[in-house]
């Protein structure tokens, strides 16, 4: 399998990597580098300064055994390469201003660790927020099959409790609609674009600051 190559022979010839997204089509997410939380606090430590250096607005660590392991983090660290991920908006869409801070970002963190040799390049006047999802409430997943209509936007601050949305069903307009509610506090790091949903969807995901 690709993947397996990719992990096997590719990554274990690599110091470095930057594995670059955006939400996809399905999801939406404020500017963000991401990766995993290891157990390994220095190679935590390692990625958050790759990060800041990067300069993304927001920066996030989902909790450990996100995605079981199988996603590239995981396997950097797995292969010994130090790496972390983005998330540059989404819906499908490429924005000027996601675009140039993943160009601004690759360009510092190539200069960073050294295989751009050059002091021309972009400034980080920012300081990246760090967050986390310290557990799996921090996801926000449809629990029924319709038409979602959320409540909140992206960068809003919520607390358990809040309304996400509801769930609607067109096919039998006379049913109430579901209401979602966020079971953690925090701030509302990415959403949900298309309308419709099918129970296990992800509508919202939070991140709490790292401490």
């Amino acid at each position: 399998m690709i993947a397996h190559f990719i992990e096997t022979v590719l990554m274990k010839m690599a110091d470095f990597g930057l594995d670059l997204h955006s939400g996809g089509s399905s999801l939406h997410y404020l500017p963000t580098t991401v990766s995993a939380t290891y157990e390994d606090e220095t190679r935590n430590h390692k990625v958050r300064e790759m990060m800041q250096v990067f300069g993304a607005p927001h920066s996030f660590f989902f909790p450990r055994g996100h995605a079981g392991g199988g996603n590239s983090n995981h396997a950097s660290e797995r292969s010994g390469m130090l790496s972390f991920t983005t998330e540059m908006g989404g819906s499908g869409t490429v924005t000027p201003h996601c675009l140039k801070i993943c160009s601004d970002g690759v360009l510092r963190v190539l200069h960073h660790i050294g295989i751009l040799k050059t002091s021309r390049v972009p400034p980080n006047d920012a300081t990246s927020r760090m967050l986390h999802a310290p557990t799996f409430d921090y996801f926000t997943y449809a629990s029924e099959l319709g038409l979602f209509e959320p409540t909140v936007e992206l960068g809003d601050e919520v607390k358990a409790g809040d309304r996400a949305g509801f769930i609607h069903t067109p096919e039998t307009p006379w049913q109430e609609p579901t209401e979602m509610t966020f079971t953690s506090d925090g701030l509302v790091l990415c959403k949900r674009i298309p309308g419709r949903v099918e129970r296990g969807d992800c509508l919202f995901h939070l991140g709490t600051d790292l401490a």
